[in-house]
């Protein structure tokens, strides 16, 4: 019996010494990113207003972001318009929110952009794009508890659809705008986070 506990013990400790050691090698992936310019593409639903430009704004501050126009009456025109643009930006990650969420996994859905991808509240279920991410593509959603806009739950039903390893869900104390996001660099350390698939 002792030497049943002993070799528990020991799978135990292996374990713990195993799942350090890969927080570890997380820790400096994210340290490597951190020093690497990235490129970022931004689907803003806000994006064509020059005073609500607050995610780009924020973003721009650490990374070269890019954030083309859209027009929110046309969903269509709209993933045609950022497909050519992520053709030819070629972004490190693709950031959509809200609107633009759901233009980006359209674009995943479509094959028209496979590059990591960080989702804030995608409003998929708003413009009739299927709750489906495609397989092993990194993808990040965020989405706020106290969200009266788009629910948390058509986040929630997303995620499960994608491959494990791959896709991380988040839920923060915050609404719609996620503006606890913006707070010192949380929002930049999760893009960079998207550059890494767990193993």
């Amino acid at each position: 019996m002792r030497g049943k506990h002993t070799a528990m013990s020991h799978a135990f400790s292996d374990l713990m010494v195993a799942n350090l050691l890969r927080m570890r090698r997380l820790s400096l992936d994210l340290k490597n990113e951190h020093d690497r310019v990235m490129k970022l593409a931004v689907t803003d639903d806000v994006s064509g207003f020059n005073n609500t430009r607050y995610l780009h704004r924020y973003l721009d501050r650490f990374f070269d972001a890019e954030t083309p126009a859209m027009d929110t009456g046309d969903f269509e025109g709209s993933v045609a318009l950022q497909a050519e643009h992520t053709g030819t930006f070629a972004p490190d990650v693709l950031v959509g929110s809200s609107f633009g969420g759901a233009v980006a996994l359209a674009l995943l859905q479509r094959e028209l952009y496979a590059g990591p991808t960080v989702l804030l509240a995608p409003a998929h279920a708003h413009f009739g794009v299927e709750a489906r991410l495609p397989g092993q593509r990194r993808v990040i959603i965020v989405h706020g508890l106290r969200d009266d806009v788009v629910s948390i739950d058509d986040s929630r039903r997303l995620a499960a659809t994608g491959a494990p390893g791959y896709v991380d869900f988040v839920e923060v104390d915050d609404e719609h705008r996620l503006a606890t996001l913006l707070e010192g660099d949380t929002l930049a350390t999760l893009v960079r986070r998207a550059l890494l698939v767990q193993r």
